[in-house]
């Protein structure tokens, strides 16, 4: 498939996923991109990727952002599973990374095995996160909903839910919940039924 309004004359790779309304800016995004599972990347319904999001992933990656999600330019380096949840944003030269550079599908080094069985997620970020400017989320990274990570922080580990993160390493800075915020009713978050 090629996307109508691309620069780049080039088909996405064929076990790339859009759901309906999804934006890409470019099948450039896949540059570095060597995924031989079934479905490599899925972008959610109304997510939308802009023009420096890359998506670097080995044989074995695989990538899957839910809905509204908003890719500002992050860049996505794998040889397994990265799971995004609905309503993020991912700021610019955000790294999420479980490997330490792009992976070559010819280097032995990081062969995996290709079962069609689900690969265990090495990076998961809950619903509603917001990661800001320049940050590392690193594998092992477990974020629950609603995280905020401050720009330039590097992340590894377990967050919970409606925590403030900032730092290198990340630590816990502060909370946020549903309908805080210094302006008289705010909501910083979507709220569910």
């Amino acid at each position: 498939m090629k996307l109508e309004h691309d620069w780049l004359d080039q088909d996405l790779p064929a076990n790339v996923v859009l759901d309906e309304h999804v934006y890409l800016h470019s099948a450039y995004a896949f540059l570095h991109y060597r995924s031989t599972r079934p479905v490599g990347v899925r972008l959610g319904a109304h997510t939308a990727a802009y023009d420096t999001t890359m998506f670097d992933l080995g044989p074995s990656g695989v990538v899957e952002v839910g809905r509204y999600g908003l890719l500002n330019g992050p860049h996505f380096i794998a040889n397994s599973r990265i799971v995004i949840g609905d309503y993020v944003y991912l700021s610019y030269e955000v790294y999420l990374a479980d490997e330490p550079a792009p992976v070559s599908p010819t280097d032995p080094r990081y062969i995996r095995p290709r079962a069609q069985e689900a690969v265990e997620p090495s990076i998961v970020i809950g619903d509603d996160c917001w990661i800001g400017l320049r940050s590392v989320v690193l594998g092992g990274t477990r974020l629950g909903d609603g995280v905020i990570v401050g720009a330039g922080s590097v992340v590894r580990g377990v967050v919970a839910p409606y925590t403030i993160v900032a730092g290198n390493p990340a630590v816990p800075v502060g909370t946020v919940r549903p309908g805080e915020g210094p302006r008289t009713g705010s909501k910083p978050f979507r709220t569910r039924p």
